[in-house]
């Protein structure tokens, strides 16, 4: 995925939008075998998706990639891992997540 899109979503400030491009990096994280990686994403994702009364998930028939992420990386993580990652996800400010997923 291009950070390109990322990026624009901060600077328009668009949660939706954000969260959209944060759950499609998580995936990118879980086929790249970094589950914490993608745990903290999608913990991000649905923060903001939440925020913003939305879904960082806007097309159903994408909902299988979401829900296999979650299995792959709670697999590799543990229930308490997964946990513990998604809540750091979760608790990042909206500005924080796009950094951690740039890599700033």
């Amino acid at each position: 995925m291009d950070e390109a899109l990322i990026r624009l979503a901060r600077l328009v400030d668009d949660p939706v939008g954000t969260a959209i491009c944060l759950e499609a990096l998580a995936w990118i994280a879980c086929d790249n075998s970094d589950p914490e990686r993608a745990a903290v994403l999608m913990g991000a994702a649905g923060a903001l998706a939440t925020a913003a009364s939305s879904w960082p998930i806007s097309l159903p028939n994408l909902l299988a990639s979401h829900d296999e992420c979650v299995r792959h990386a709670g697999t590799a993580l543990g229930s308490a891992g997964f946990a513990a990652a998604s809540l750091g996800g979760e608790q990042m400010s909206s500005a924080a997540a796009v950094a951690y997923a740039l890599g700033e």
